[in-house]
């Protein structure tokens, strides 16, 4: 009987080209079996990244490929037009700011609508007063027709134009500024003296900031706008009504060469206030001769772009690529001390540094905290373009598996608190004339609006997967998927079937 040669060629080639299609895809990156969203892809992700450095100081253009990653807060339509709505608190406590031809406080409200002009953030603006009723100045307002109102501002003025002078009941005021051109930014500039008329109760503070609250929670659930507000100080001359007497032409104090503190709030879409943010983020509030501090408020959630780097570490770590997906594996402590650092981009944040980098803003695991945040001040490190910020991150209790959670928490200023008094009884009083009436009642109902809308406050979070084992998926997943690191079992089989194929072929020969 003739035997027939059998050509295992084809065979041959069908076990090698499986080989080839395991160790070609099975081993790049582990895709299979991670947890959680994938995360943003950023720049490119360089595990060896030395010194914390800088992205640019424009924050604007800190933002790369990978800044624009951040989604951000309040975000509305940016087509068509911008229109800032500006508009002047008319009230009599308001007289003190504008005596003289030149205080702070003028200089400062013309400052602000030339950089709204000559920096290209509003398309139009328009200006106006409000008190019981807006009383426009006026619409699509000329370059010659800001600088007349500014010199115009004066108490005359603030009479003759029939707005009324009565005391500022904030809710009604920032109902009637809020409600008149939803597309608009409104800017409202005030004293933002609460006017409770019946001394310095806590209840009745509480109940206008309840007010306050009840009027933006009614127009947040109408859309989607942020709210920003900026402190400053300028020389008062004139009657100053004492809120905790009463208020009224009975309490008033008459005083010359004092400061006071007054505010602008801004009130718009997401989009159409990015530009004068991040212009007051390049210049630091610079152009402004009375400016002291910021606080912003905005709904959604942020998820910026973030990338794991090897610098500062304490212990020893693999970082799985790309480094973007934020996952640690084979984590060893030192001395029971293990240390990673994460580069993110802060810089779409509508927050100021000193909120950004102070720790005590933010949320972790309870055996794991910040040890600082440094901007990164070098823009020649190509490896952190994008990057604004890098965290320092520990523990002393290294678990074997852990997500390890970063939230910054949407809370109000310290500086809010530090400013606000229910006793303005003495206004030439050195503290007393850095402080206002009620303001942190004020503040805490605008912040508790945002709250009625959106229940989780965080302004950002990120989620670092770190597990002392080789692989966070295999390790954590009861799925068992083949991630990398673990043994391949379907390469076995795959294999195996081939070889009885062909055992079965020779003995059917």
């Amino acid at each position: 009987m003739k035997t027939q040669r059998i050509n295992l060629k084809p065979v041959r080639w069908t076990v090698f080209l499986l080989f080839l299609g395991f160790f070609g895809c099975g081993r790049g990156g582990g895709a299979s079996g991670h947890r959680g969203m994938a995360q943003p892809e950023g720049p490119a992700a360089d595990a060896s990244s030395g010194a914390v450095g800088s992205a640019p100081g424009d924050a604007a253009g800190a933002g790369s490929a990978a800044a624009s990653g951040a989604a951000t807060a309040g975000a509305g339509s940016a087509t068509g037009p911008v229109t800032y709505a500006v508009y002047m608190d008319n009230s009599a406590s308001m007289d003190g700011y504008l005596a003289g031809a030149g205080t702070d406080f003028k200089n400062d409200v013309h400052t602000l609508l030339k950089d709204l002009q000559t920096q290209g953030i509003a398309d139009t603006i328009d200006l106006g007063y409000v008190n019981e009723r807006i009383c426009p100045y006026r619409n699509h307002a000329t370059a010659a027709e800001v600088n007349a109102f500014i010199r115009t501002l004066n108490h005359d003025s603030l009479v003759r134009n029939g707005c009324g002078r009565k005391d500022s009941y904030m809710d009604a005021m920032l109902q009637q500024v809020i409600g008149s051109n939803p597309d608009a930014v409104h800017v409202l500039i005030s004293d933002y003296i609460f006017s409770i008329g019946r001394g310095n109760s806590s209840e009745l503070l509480k109940q206008q900031g309840d007010n306050v609250e009840t009027v933006l929670s009614g127009e947040l659930r109408k859309r989607d706008f942020s709210t920003m507000i900026l402190k400053f100080s300028s020389g008062f001359d004139g009657l100053y009504y004492v809120e905790s007497r009463g208020g009224g032409n009975g309490s008033a104090v008459s005083v010359r060469g004092i400061r006071r503190p007054y505010y602008m709030l801004f009130f718009g879409p997401g989009a159409r206030l990015r530009k004068l943010e991040e212009f007051y983020k390049r210049s630091n509030f610079r152009t402004f001769s009375g400016f002291e501090d910021v606080c912003y408020f905005g709904s959604g959630r942020s998820t910026p772009v973030a990338k794991l780097i090897r610098t500062n570490r304490v212990g020893d770590f693999e970082i799985a690529q790309p480094a973007t997906q934020l996952v640690i594996e084979k984590a060893r402590a030192d001395s029971g001390l293990f240390q990673f650092a994460v580069a993110v981009n802060l810089d779409e944040l509508k927050r100021n540094e000193a909120y950004l980098t102070n720790p005590a803003n933010y949320e972790l695991p309870a055996n794991y905290k910040i040890v600082s945040i440094m901007r990164n001040n070098d823009p020649t490190d190509q490896a952190m373009r994008g990057f604004s910020h890098v965290f320092l991150i520990r523990t002393t209790d290294l678990k074997a598996v852990q997500d390890v959670y970063v939230r910054l928490k949407s809370r109000i200023p310290e500086w809010v608190y530090t400013g606000s008094t229910a006793d303005d009884a003495n206004p030439t009083d050195l503290m007393q004339q850095k402080q206002t009436f009620g303001f942190s009642y004020l503040v805490e109902g605008i912040s508790r609006a945002y709250g009625d809308k959106d229940k989780n406050t965080d302004v950002f979070g990120l989620n670092i997967q770190v597990a002392e084992g080789g692989n966070v998926a295999g390790d954590s997943d009861s799925g068992g998927g083949s991630g990398r690191g673990g043994f391949p079992w379907v390469l076995v089989v795959v294999v195996g079937a081939v070889i009885g194929l062909v055992v079965w072929i020779k003995n059917k020969r």
